[in-house]
């Protein structure tokens, strides 16, 4: 087996791999910032009564920082599919056009789902640091 064969082997596991990482990732995300939000009204709502609760703009905080995580990956899984759209139009100008400036062509799209994943990741630990910092005041 080639060197070149063996390279397109080991990438094809590299690539699926990520794939199954940012699929895990994005799960992840969706499903804790959304328990992470009704978990803290519930808490809100029936723990700590209004009247007695301190530092509530930090609830509040991380109230938009996880709809911001929430927004952000559904936003992402929006950008994944025209980046994906984006690199079969490149690989059929590359492959079957013989077009050479496609061989290493920048994806935007794929670009911003990067960025927008790493956004919801941020947004998701500054949520859940609002979170621990109103509870431990409040408890």
């Amino acid at each position: 087996m080639s060197d070149h064969e063996l390279y397109r082997q080991y990438y094809e596991v590299i690539i699926a791999r990520q794939l199954s990482n940012n699929e895990g990732f994005d799960k992840a995300i969706l499903s804790l910032s959304s328990a992470g939000l009704a978990l803290s009204l519930t808490f809100f709502r029936f723990v700590v009564p209004i009247d007695k609760a301190v530092s509530i703009h930090t609830l509040e905080i991380s109230w938009y920082l996880f709809l911001a995580a929430l927004i952000s990956t559904i936003l992402s899984f929006l950008t994944s599919q025209k980046a994906l759209a984006l690199e079969l139009m490149f690989a059929e100008k590359y492959y079957l056009e013989n077009d050479q400036n496609y061989e290493k062509k920048n994806n935007p799209a794929s670009i911003l789902t990067e960025l927008l994943h790493r956004f919801s990741a941020f947004f998701f630990i500054g949520a859940t640091i609002s979170i621990v910092v109103f509870v431990t005041k409040n408890v």
